[in-house]
């Protein structure tokens, strides 16, 4: 559910750069968390 937010948050959003975020996901190998996800918009 978390990523399908994330794709309907950057398809919202067609000014963002979505490659590095995609290279930052394949780094790292478990889900955000809740807080992890609400840091992440409250930052944009």
């Amino acid at each position: 559910m978390a990523w399908e937010t994330l794709r309907n948050f950057f398809a919202s959003n067609p000014n963002q750069v979505d490659e590095p975020l995609k290279e930052e996901v394949i780094e790292v190998p478990k889900q955000p968390t809740i807080q992890e996800l609400e840091d992440f918009f409250l930052d944009k």
